[in-house]
């Protein structure tokens, strides 16, 4: 079970991960299988086996993001959802299923065949105006299951409800004991614990991530920030884009120790939902970040959040090419512990020459840009490496040729056609010329 809980990912972040499908919107008109749930838009999509055949009879639930299981009377939260937020239908021959009327909001689409042990979640949004949703189209994978095991610290005789959100998933826990949730396709869970129990209201709000065809198992022994307050562990941050920012809000105020967060593919207004939660995170250490929507125009609040962490010692940002996020902001100067940085996205123009303030510096990424100039940095005296290929330079600043400390120095596939001898006597010494072979000359 050890092995098992090591692969375990207690995560912060807004994230489909894993085989979760996106939403696609466009005027497609709907067939399949099909449940009306009230006024509104309508949600069609179309799901096919690990085969790539489409999946028949499939089983395919709507729920709001943020649903809940309801909990047997006089339970803790116990309370019943409202009818107009359920649906459920199943897939045609075609594999295509689809839900009449959804009202504007965040939901959760859950399809499994059962019998082929074979499912996928679906994340989606529906605005208001009444547009119809299209999805893309989802891949099964091998489903898998969570097991929980109860608190140590339960007292004899409690129990918890435990609920998924955004599932119709109700199983009770009793102390001292554990059980499995079966069938569940590959992706991210926020576990809810409804119990008069602290120990087992203490999981409540935990994020687990699961893999296709797998089993993870957690308790509250090894969940690593289970009593709210993290020791220097490494903690990924996941969130599903499911309507749970505050509670992840939340986590991280009571984790002020939590040294690692990872924000994985998610939408950039959700990630930065967290930035003034960042900011309480004074043991930080590495900070990734990956988004299709990073812009110029909203970039400031994260650079924000992290200026003056004096432990933040690596920063990695990847974005998508047409996201809009053309130049990095001054303020990245201010990160002095800083040893890595990473920017990754095919749309940076501009690097600003405060980098040049980062003495601690030792690794530099820029590759994969459209850098046509760098500045001067001849403050990197400790820099050991740097990556600027696949971009669009002309020439290198002088003072690079003065950080004798660079070992290793990649400027492929740039327009680089003119160098000096003691230049490229400086450049071979670092494996990096080999003629202009490697640029786009005239």
């Amino acid at each position: 079970m050890r092995d098992s809980l090591r692969s375990l990912s207690v995560t912060l972040g807004v994230a489909a991960i894993l085989t979760l499908a996106a939403c696609e919107f466009g005027p497609k008109r709907l067939a399949g299988g099909g449940s009306d749930i009230g006024n509104g838009s309508a949600i069609a999509g179309m799901v096919l086996t690990t085969d790539g055949i489409p999946a028949r009879g499939a089983l395919a639930r709507l729920r709001p993001s943020g649903y809940l299981s309801p909990l047997p009377a006089g339970s803790p939260k116990a309370g019943a959802a409202a009818a107009d937020s359920l649906g459920e239908t199943h897939s045609d021959s075609k594999g295509r299923f689809a839900f009449a009327h959804i009202l504007p909001g965040r939901y959760r689409i859950e399809v499994v065949d059962s019998a082929r042990a074979q499912g996928v979640l679906i994340d989606c949004k529906v605005d208001s105006g009444g547009k119809d949703v299209e999805l893309a189209e989802a891949h099964f994978a091998a489903t898998g299951s969570l097991s929980l095991h109860a608190p140590a610290g339960a007292a004899a005789g409690t129990s918890g409800y435990i609920r998924l959100a955004g599932l119709e998933r109700l199983a009770r826990l009793s102390a001292g004991d554990s059980l499995r949730l079966e069938g569940l396709p590959a992706g991210g869970y926020v576990v809810d614990v409804a119990s008069k129990d602290t120990a087992f209201a203490a999981l409540s709000g935990t994020t687990v991530s699961l893999h296709p065809g797998e089993n993870t198992a957690f308790d509250s022994t090894a969940l690593p920030c289970a009593n709210r307050v993290c020791d220097s562990l490494a903690l990924t941050a996941f969130f599903t884009d499911n309507g749970i920012t505050e509670p992840i809000a939340r986590f991280i105020k009571g984790s002020s120790r939590i040294d690692e967060v990872v924000l994985n593919a998610l939408p950039y207004q959700y990630h930065f939902k967290t930035m003034a939660a960042l900011k309480r995170l004074t043991a930080l250490k590495v900070f990734k970040v990956e988004g299709p929507f990073l812009a110029d125009s909203n970039m400031a609040p994260l650079f924000d959040a992290l200026a003056g962490m004096d432990s933040l010692w690596l920063l990695s940002i990847s974005w998508s090419k047409d996201s809009g996020f053309t130049a990095l902001p001054a303020s990245i100067g201010k990160l002095h512990a800083l040893r890595e940085l990473y920017l990754l996205g095919d749309s940076l123009h501009t690097v600003p020459g405060e980098i040049g303030n980062l003495s601690k510096l030792e690794f530099l990424s820029l590759q994969f840009n459209q850098l046509a100039e760098l500045p001067d940095w001849g403050g990197l005296t400790v820099l050991r490496e740097l990556q600027v290929p696949h971009n669009r330079l002309h020439v290198l600043p002088e003072t690079i040729f003065t950080l004798n400390a660079i070992a290793k120095i990649d400027i492929a596939d740039n327009h680089l056609c003119s160098f000096t001898d003691a230049q490229k006597t400086w450049l071979e010494a670092r494996n990096a010329y080999a003629g202009p072979e490697g640029q786009t000359c005239p």
